[in-house]
């Protein structure tokens, strides 16, 4: 699938060619100047000087082509969300640990690091990412009193060789980063997602229709689980509009 426009040339003058082209290949007399006016305009002069809803069959195809060239382009659209800059910090405050934990981009290679700073400003921990990121985030996920560390980043996994927007989490234990959830995948394909307050999770998630849903997670025993979605098949702008909220 090509997603490119070719803006060297106007489209209908490319068509215009491509017309005449097949015409002479075909032995069918060019139309007029006039007259393709006219068919561009969507009909055809007919005797009389009338004029009816027509376009001949070896031209109907260039004149919808910069239509399929759109709807090709609007397919292909991801929706895009802006990532985290360099240095990017969240204050962690709880009863257990005091600092904050920031995202660093890796100054060679392609990745970036989850660096957590302990409130005397030393790196008390860090984790290494070899992929690119687009969401950092803190909640207290699992509801034990520590902060967690919800990371978004753009990677394939084993079962889905194609690279999507996927979800961490960590969880911050006697000063370092563990593992707390790397299952990464929720119901439907993930956009975004963002916290609240009382732990749980809001996703903006991509539905099998093309459409645009808005969930909200909590954790429940060993990972993230759908409570219900707020708002199903929306369209993308509605949804984002909401999700911003």
């Amino acid at each position: 699938m090509i997603c490119k426009k070719n803006s060297s040339t106007s489209p209908h003058a490319s068509c215009a060619r491509e017309v005449l082209i097949t015409n002479q290949r075909e032995g069918i007399t060019p139309l007029p100047a006039r007259t393709w006016r006219s068919v561009r305009a969507g009909f055809r002069r007919v005797d009389g000087g009338e004029a009816r809803a027509h376009i001949p069959k070896n031209q109907y195809f260039c004149l919808v082509r910069p239509l399929i060239a759109i709807l090709l382009l609007a397919s292909c659209a991801v929706v895009e969300t802006e990532a985290p800059p360099d240095g990017y910090a969240i204050p962690v405050n709880d009863k257990f640990f005091q600092g904050e934990v920031s995202l660093v981009r890796l100054p060679i290679s392609q990745g970036f690091k989850v660096v957590l700073t302990d409130s005397a400003g030393e790196t008390s921990d860090e984790a290494i990412f070899r992929y690119t990121p687009y969401h950092l985030d803190t909640a207290d996920v699992n509801r034990d009193g520590r902060t967690d560390v919800l990371v978004g980043l753009i990677k394939p996994t084993e079962f889905d060789p194609v690279e999507r927007k996927r979800l961490f989490i960590l969880r911050i234990d006697d000063g370092g980063l563990r593992p707390l959830w790397l299952g990464s995948k929720v119901c439907q394909e993930l956009i975004n997602f963002k916290t609240q307050a009382n732990g749980k999770v809001l996703t903006l998630e991509k539905t099998k229709k093309d459409q645009y849903a808005i969930g909200l997670y909590h954790w429940e025993t060993f990972g993230l689980t759908l409570i219900h979605y707020l708002y199903d098949e929306m369209s993308q702008y509605e949804a984002i509009k909401r999700f911003n909220r």
